[in-house]
């Protein structure tokens, strides 16, 4: 299966519109259609976020010296010139896989944070508000 086709299918599988699977990724509905029209490529980090929203298994890739293609999954997993696999990385695509995941983790704790300031935001607004219908009633009850 082509990329194009993967991320259609996983999309189309997970119940998303484009617009959907863009906001999860953090892209816009056009980015999605370009992709599932083969007009352009998501990024690795893209990629992973694609499988992250929709619970599609990561796409193989060809890794363009004419070997079968290989699971992303197996390419990340794989250290440089690892024994446990016949998968040989170099050491830069070995860094660079290393960026993304890194770049990946970074995003998650952003999202975590932003998702806990959110919280605090509406604790906040809530203990403002019960404070505001105490006062209202103590004053209420005093006249």
């Amino acid at each position: 299966m082509k990329l194009h086709e993967w991320v259609s299918t996983a999309r189309k599988k997970a119940g998303l519109t484009q617009t959907q699977l863009g906001d999860a990724v953090g892209v816009g509905k056009q980015n999605v259609s370009a992709w599932e029209n083969a007009r352009h490529e998501p990024s690795f980090a893209q990629i992973l976020k694609i499988t992250q929203a929709t619970g599609a298994s990561l796409p193989a890739i060809p890794l363009g010296d004419g070997s079968p293609a290989v699971p992303i999954g197996e390419y990340f997993a794989a250290p440089p010139h690892s024994t446990a696999s016949s998968l040989t990385v170099s050491e830069a695509d070995w860094a660079l896989l290393q960026d993304i995941k890194l770049v990946m983790m970074q995003d998650e704790v952003e999202m975590i944070r932003r998702r806990a300031a959110h919280v605090r935001e509406q604790q906040n607004a809530l203990g403002t508000l019960l404070a505001g219908d105490t006062k209202g009633k103590r004053s209420g009850n005093g006249q």
